[in-house]
């Protein structure tokens, strides 16, 4: 450690890596009516095409247009989706609005995930020596499953800023 300049110019050329987003809260939502939800509550649309190992950044708003949270929604296989940041409001419209509007759909709280961020440009480089795998099939919003030292995690490619970098989840 140097400067906090330093520090934070060094991830331009290196990379840095955050756990800030831990604290996300996670839901889970699964049943045959999840496209017909995430379509009618999210400023996004058609959530049918959304692809196995895909993900939206999503805006999840009331009936008025108005925005209660955003967050990444991720489809991590045929049945599953889990959301990250849109967790509360999201709860709500499966838990109690979707019965209400003749949906099946099902969600349930996931409290025992880790979520570490690494960005820069040598980003993907630590993502393949920590995991011995080849990672430069992943585009943009997209994830697959890895190991890291023996725990299996999911490693997302996301990079809100347009840099270079990706999220590790795990339990």
């Amino acid at each position: 450690y140097t400067t906090p300049k330093n520090e934070l110019l060094g991830c331009r050329e290196g990379a840095w890596m955050s756990v800030m987003l831990s604290l996300s809260p996670v839901y889970d939502v699964w049943g045959p009516d999840v496209v017909k939800l995430m379509n009618k509550v999210t400023v996004n649309r058609d959530y049918s095409t959304l692809k196995v190992g895909g993900s939206r950044h999503s805006l999840l708003c009331n009936e008025k247009g108005q925005l209660l949270a955003d967050g990444v929604f991720m489809r991590m296989n045929e049945d599953l989706y889990r959301s990250y940041w849109l967790a509360a409001p999201l709860a709500f419209y499966v838990e109690v609005m979707a019965p209400k509007w003749g949906m099946e759909v099902s969600g349930k709280w996931v409290r025992d995930e880790f979520f570490i961020q690494v960005d820069g440009p040598k980003s993907l480089e630590i993502m393949e020596a920590a995991s011995q795998t080849d990672c430069h099939d992943l585009k943009f919003a997209q994830h697959k499953t890895i190991e890291i030292a023996g725990v299996g995690c999911t490693i997302h490619r996301l990079g809100m800023s347009g840099a270079l970098a990706y999220e590790m989840h795990g339990p």
